[in-house]
């Protein structure tokens, strides 16, 4: 939850248990705060800060975290896709898109593609008919959103959960 992220970062920087269970995977992708179209952009603007900002913690802590890129609109292009090394991995998320959001995502989404140049396109969600020639050709690649793993269903041992409550 957005609400809840200083909760999550402070317990990441003074748990050591909770940043030794993510150092245990490959990569982690940074976190997917909400932006939002036609709003304040300062709100925009201070999601994509606390997304780079628990990247870049993870990355000093020798875990190789996945920048999670959002837009909402050309207004937000400058500070949602500058800072992003280019032919980097990259995550975006169609999780929740809408109809009404479809275009906004395809404009921001070719945008991506021309400044950053991304290696790997990571997506979690739907793939929409904009990313599927992308997809045969290699360069994108479908993940389950956290919902869809194993890990966060029944069988889980909850005992895990409890390192990611605020």
């Amino acid at each position: 939850d957005d609400e809840d992220f200083e909760k999550y970062y402070y317990r990441l920087q003074t748990d050591n248990r909770l940043l030794a269970f993510l150092q245990d995977f490959y990569a982690v992708v940074g976190l997917d705060f909400s932006t939002f179209p036609n709003i304040d952009e300062t709100y925009n603007i201070e999601a994509i800060k606390r997304n780079r900002r628990f990247c870049v913690y993870l990355q000093k802590s020798e875990c190789l975290c996945v920048y999670n890129i959002a837009w909402t609109g050309k207004e937000t292009y400058s500070f949602a896709l500058d800072n992003v090394e280019k032919g980097s991995i990259v995550a975006v998320s169609t999780y929740r898109l809408t109809k009404e959001c479809l275009k906004l995502f395809e404009n921001g989404y070719i945008e991506m593609k021309k400044r950053i140049k991304p290696r790997i396109i990571l997506c979690y969600g739907k793939i929409p008919d904009c990313m599927k020639n992308d997809v045969y050709s290699g360069l994108v690649f479908s993940i389950p959103t956290r919902f869809q793993i194993p890990a966060f269903n029944k069988e889980f041992d909850s005992s895990q959960l409890q390192l990611f409550s605020a």
